[in-house]
């Protein structure tokens, strides 16, 4: 059973409710950080779990270099001449999300370049929906519009492409984008999108290995691990 919360915690406890109708025993989590302590608890004694990407309390954590790789894809941008680079879509319940943001953050502020707030935008209207093309536009109709985006992940890159377009610019030329995760399908646009890649394949078939581990063995406890990324 597959959950998309939209970083709605209360779209996570029906799941959870859903969960424990189908006497489920293993649960992943992937870039959810649960805030509320009741639920987690709920979570932590009703199901066997692992989360990627967000640190959970009594999950054993599967993550990558958010802040180091990010610092590295934000240099690649410096070292092109960029020095007004902006950041769209983090969500504070999302801690990978917000690592990410910190390592944006650190690189300007380590090249001496100013932090401007009007180039930092979160998630839309709660959720992940549209939030690359709709942040894109909003960028472009500034007096002093960026001229390299940094997406938190591939998926808001892919639809800032179509934002560009209707702005009648070109990605490479009047601006440049990069992004995290590495999607198979940000493999399809053009121009090709600097991203940073994670070992998706090697992620999936890790936690798969631990969470049937940790049911099939209660003694178990693994540690967190960190993935290695490449940019």
């Amino acid at each position: 059973m597959l959950c998309n919360s939209n970083y709605d915690q209360g779209v996570v406890e029906d799941f959870v409710n859903e969960l424990a109708q189908f006497n489920a025993v293993g649960l992943v989590i992937i870039s959810t950080t649960i805030q509320d302590s009741n639920l987690l608890d709920r979570i932590n004694s009703s199901f066997k779990v692992v989360s990627i990407g967000d640190e959970n309390p009594g999950m054993p954590t599967i993550e990558w270099h958010d802040r180091a790789s990010t610092i590295k894809l934000i240099q690649h941008l410096i070292d092109f001449g960029h020095r007004k680079i902006a950041c769209v879509g983090h969500h504070s319940t999302a801690l990978q999300t917000m690592r990410r943001l910190e390592g944006y953050k650190e690189c300007l502020q380590a090249n001496g370049i100013p932090i401007r707030e009007e180039y930092i935008l979160g998630v839309v209207n709660n959720t992940s929906l549209n939030t690359g093309y709709v942040r894109t536009h909003e960028l472009l109709k500034l007096e002093d519009p960026p001229t390299a985006i940094f997406f938190i992940n591939d998926y808001y890159a892919m639809f800032g492409y179509k934002a560009v377009k209707e702005a009648g610019l070109e990605i490479g030329e009047d601006i440049s984008f990069v992004g995290f995760d590495d999607y198979p399908l940000s493999t399809m646009i053009s121009p090709s999108l600097t991203t940073v890649r994670v070992q998706i394949g090697h992620v999936i078939q890790f936690c798969k290995d631990i969470l049937i581990r940790m049911i099939e063995d209660e003694s178990y406890t693994p540690s967190a691990s960190i993935v290695a990324t490449e940019v």
